[in-house]
């Protein structure tokens, strides 16, 4: 049997050209090793043995490979846990905007991790974002009432915006969750300030400074 030469290549090159328009999805090099290559190896061969021809057919062959494998890489983005992982890390870094973006997409995968929607409403918090941070905080508290950690948050949020009866509340609240967490005993005393119970507010100061020591500086100033 007389074997004639065929280069693949003209298919190839129009796959290529395919992909370079948006219509075949790009798939990363590991895939393309591990599939996409021997393809094109396979194809090459028949083409070869006169078994297959460069026809359109085969050309759609292509594209619905490369389609699939584009499915096929986007079924791998990043779950919940790592965009939630991504956020704190560039939170760390100070990218604050980059930062909720990754926080919003863990959220939008996976919307039951109260810890997210705590951290969210954190950065937020520190973005000067307060009525999107209650937002998040509320959240939180639907999925794990007996926060102190964001109640104590919202105590904060309330503070910012000078709004000391609810920041009175919120304070109270994370004190019946954990009545050593020192941050509501300090919330609590700015929210008595604001009320003008002066008295009030430098025994929960006093309170906080008890667990607290480290805290003298901060409670004296």
């Amino acid at each position: 049997m007389t074997v004639k030469s065929r280069s693949c290549y003209p298919v190839v090159h129009h796959v290529t050209r395919l992909g370079a328009a948006g219509t075949v999805h790009r798939c990363d090099q590991s895939v393309y090793q591990l599939v996409a290559r021997p393809c094109l190896f396979l194809t090459s061969s028949l083409y070869e043995l006169e078994v297959m021809s460069p026809t359109k057919d085969t050309l759609a062959i292509f594209v619905a490979i490369f389609l699939g494998l584009g499915s096929w890489s986007s079924a791998q983005e990043p779950t919940a846990k790592e965009w939630y992982d991504t956020a704190r890390r560039l939170v760390k870094e100070g990218e604050k905007a980059k930062a909720l973006e990754a926080y919003n997409r863990s959220v939008a995968l996976d919307s039951t991790s109260a810890i997210v929607w705590a951290n969210r409403g954190t950065l937020l918090l520190n973005m000067h974002q307060y009525d999107r941070a209650l937002e998040s905080y509320d959240r939180s508290l639907v999925l794990r009432p007996a926060s102190a950690y964001v109640h104590c948050s919202r105590a904060t949020v309330f503070n910012r915006t000078e709004n000391p009866e609810l920041a009175l509340q919120s304070a109270d609240k994370a004190l019946e969750c954990n009545a050593l967490f020192w941050g509501a005993w300090l919330n609590k005393a700015d929210a008595l300030e604001t009320l003008e119970r002066t008295k009030e507010a430098e025994t929960c100061r006093e309170r906080a400074l008890k667990i607290n020591p480290a805290l003298y500086d901060r409670v004296k100033r």
